[in-house]
């Protein structure tokens, strides 16, 4: 789900701040999380590579290929170990400079209508199967992850804790993914995270957040629909995340009993408020 304060009227939306201070400032900053996830120029695609990638990597994709155990869109299809350079696998980038794969997009791209509000499809495209802790081998390197839209990946387990181990992310988007339980407080390792998109994912809930207050680059989150009942200061914790531009908490049955009018906030831009 994309907001913006530019103009747009919605039920669902509060401005926390005055739009002649602030638009500048999330315009740059969705400029930037635009640039996250599209600017693969840079990188070895662009470019061409007289050696393969690195082995050890190599072996941490194919392993993770190995978890999956139905790949109907054929996501991973070029994921072979006789294709020896893994940089020009699909949904992976390396870095043009130091070959070190640097980004996952391995997005559903065409998700159908029933799987969006968490019904199982026929028809889905979906990746079936878990998510291999073999991703740490790229915790140096790994930049960006995107897996949403996969809504029966996880096989209904709990959402993996390692993925706090993935120090270098910047983007992590697992809206809409097959996961169950509570959301790792491992997260709050992630110190380098711009976005973070966990939204939609039906099944899980969380009662403590304080881990966010350690994401302090963090511009962007949703957790729409996961279920916070069970947090009782969330408020004095987004307040602590001091980049925060963007927070969509909608679904979340949170508790409003103790919540300000507005929150705490002197960047929090655009806000989902309906809970």
């Amino acid at each position: 789900m994309f907001m913006s304060s530019f103009g747009i009227s919605h039920p669902c939306m509060r401005i926390q701040a005055p739009l002649a201070k602030h638009n500048a400032m999330v315009e740059v900053s969705f400029l930037f999380l635009l640039i996250l996830a599209t600017a693969s120029s840079v990188y070895c695609r662009s470019q061409t590579s007289n050696r393969s990638c690195f082995p050890a990597e190599r072996a941490a994709l194919l392993s993770f290929k190995a978890g999956i155990t139905s790949d109907p869109a054929n996501l991973l299809v070029s994921w072979k170990r006789g294709h020896l350079d893994c940089c020009w696998w699909g949904g992976d980038t390396c870095s043009s400079r130091t070959g070190h794969i640097t980004k996952l997009d391995l997005r559903n791209r065409s998700p159908t209508e029933g799987e969006l509000f968490g019904l199982k499809d026929p028809h889905s495209h979906s990746l079936r199967g878990q998510v291999s802790s073999s991703l740490i081998a790229l915790r140096r390197t790994l930049w960006y992850l995107d897996l949403s839209g996969n809504v029966v990946l996880g096989d209904a387990m709990p959402m993996p804790g390692f993925l706090g181990s993935l120090q270098s992310l910047m983007y992590l988007n697992l809206s809409y993914v097959g996961f169950h339980g509570r959301v790792p407080p491992q997260l709050g390792n992630l110190s380098n995270l711009v976005l973070l998109e966990m939204g939609n994912v039906y099944s899980l809930y969380s009662k403590d957040i304080s881990w966010l207050a350690r994401l302090r680059p963090l511009e962007y989150l949703s957790m729409a629909s996961i279920d916070l009942s069970g947090v009782i200061d969330w408020v004095h914790t987004v307040a602590a995340v001091p980049n925060l531009v963007v927070l969509i908490l909608s679904s979340c049955d949170l508790h409003m009993s103790s919540a300000p009018s507005s929150l705490p906030h002197h960047n929090l831009t655009v806000l989902e408020e309906h809970w």
